[in-house]
């Protein structure tokens, strides 16, 4: 008897791809590959999507299965670190780390790694989940900008709350919390999510984000992949065991007495 399979379709995954590109030409690609690359397996995933800027995962352990298994493109820790020690890891293996509290900015600042890291400062923009608080930022970037261990500029990003809702006033709002931030910052931006790169093109800037839309899935709400040209990447396969034919009602009369409801008066 065969198991169940999942089916990883490689080139659906580049197609999903050049769909990115079409609707996000002038940005650069953060390929989201955390939690397995979403179920599909990383390495596999990293190795087929040649055409990403970078790829992102959420923990530390996932990058560096991924450099292990010779990828080298630049890798982004979307958490960032939890412990101080890890910055000479993400250091040797020459990692981009996210910065979202004031402790991962201090414990930063403090470190004595050997070589220069790329840093992206993650602002809470208005969904509440990660980031620094707005007006933290213009005193984090000033003071972080000028530091031996950032490696050019840092990178700007926050996230939308409710991008997959394109008339959510929520959006508009973080966009303007947004703008006001870039007046405080000389460097690169990212702001867009896979909803956001198909529905809310002003928020493109330097750096895209798929994650969802690259296995095929439609990030947006009340409508369906096709509508946006996206391929599913994985489909689940199983085999038969057994095929059975039963009359009408039948069903009822094999159920054994003991189970049968029984009404009282």
């Amino acid at each position: 008897m065969k198991i169940a399979v999942a089916e990883i379709n490689l080139e659906s995954l580049q197609h999903n791809l050049l769909v990115v590109k079409r609707n996000a030409p002038n940005s650069k690609i953060l390929a989201m590959l955390k939690a397995n690359a979403y179920g599909h397996g990383t390495t596999e995933i990293a190795k087929s999507l040649h055409q990403a800027d970078a790829f992102g995962v959420a923990r530390l352990s996932e990058a560096v299965a991924l450099r292990a298994a010779g990828i080298t493109k630049p890798i982004v820790l979307l958490e960032g670190f939890f412990e101080a020690d890890e910055l000479q890891i993400i250091s040797n293996l020459g990692l981009d780390t996210v910065l979202h509290t004031e402790q991962q900015f201090d414990d930063f600042m403090a470190a004595d790694i050997p070589r220069s890291v790329r840093v992206w400062l993650k602002v809470d923009t208005g969904m509440h989940r990660l980031g620094l608080p707005p007006e933290t930022f213009p005193a984090i970037r000033e003071k972080i900008s000028r530091h031996k261990n950032i490696l050019g500029e840092p990178i700007l990003m926050s996230h939308f709350g409710c991008a997959d809702d394109v008339t959510h006033s929520l959006n508009d709002y973080q966009f303007s919390v947004f703008e006001e931030l870039q007046n405080h910052h000389k460097g690169e931006c990212s702001f867009a999510n896979s909803a956001a790169i198909l529905s809310i093109k002003n928020s493109h800037h330097q750096w895209v984000r798929p994650g969802i839309m690259l296995y095929g899935v439609s990030p947006v709400n009340n409508t369906s992949a096709s509508n946006y040209e996206l391929k599913p990447v994985m489909t689940l396969k199983s085999s038969i065991i057994a095929i059975r034919e039963v009359k009408k009602g039948k069903v009822l009369d094999m159920v054994p007495l003991g189970l049968q409801k029984k009404t009282r008066v």
